[in-house]
């Protein structure tokens, strides 16, 4: 599998906030740098957007996220049907710098970052800003399936929208 690894910003502590994109092998003999963006522009899947850890003390989205990096960069007939069916980001630390300071629910500004999407500040709240500016612009090149925050606690909504994927959508990439 094709793995790019990219800095969506630097946080207030001077942290990098990373985000993964998982591709299928076809592209990785291809892809330099300078052709990444030309290919993720001409590629027309759906997108998936998973990220992780918006809260420091929610350890456990770690293992989650871990476990499905894993999966998706396996060898497994599944794995390898997701990465040619879709074009998946990964931002597996939202929270960084809360992370490393050992918050349990904010940034280094005292943020609670799951509470900033609507309107994030791009000065306080560098890791949602240029998050959402991600996902916006992926939402500009191509629809998205959905977007899933491995919280300690999955919405309804998340858990419907990722169940849905799971026993609907899945079986049909294999028929």
């Amino acid at each position: 599998p094709f793995f790019h690894r990219k800095t969506l910003c630097t946080t207030l502590g001077g942290n990098n906030l990373d985000m993964f994109s998982i591709n299928t092998e076809c592209l990785s003999s291809l892809i330099t740098q300078s052709t990444f963006q030309y290919y993720q522009e001409k590629d027309k899947r759906k997108g998936i957007v998973l990220i992780a850890r918006q809260h420091p003390g929610e350890t456990v989205s770690s293992f989650v996220m871990k476990g499905a990096i894993e999966f998706l960069m396996s060898n497994s007939d599944e794995s390898k049907k997701l990465r040619q069916l879709y074009l998946i980001r990964i931002v597996p630390m939202m929270n960084p710098d809360g992370v490393l300071v050992g918050n349990s629910r904010t940034s280094f500004a005292g943020c609670d970052l799951n509470r900033r999407w609507e309107c994030p500040n791009e000065t306080i709240h560098p890791e949602i800003y240029h998050t959402k500016e991600m996902i916006l612009k992926m939402a500009t090149q191509r629809e998205i399936a959905f977007i899933c925050d491995f919280d300690k606690f999955l919405s309804f909504k998340n858990f419907s929208n990722l169940l849905f994927f799971i026993l609907d959508e899945i079986p049909k990439l294999f028929k």
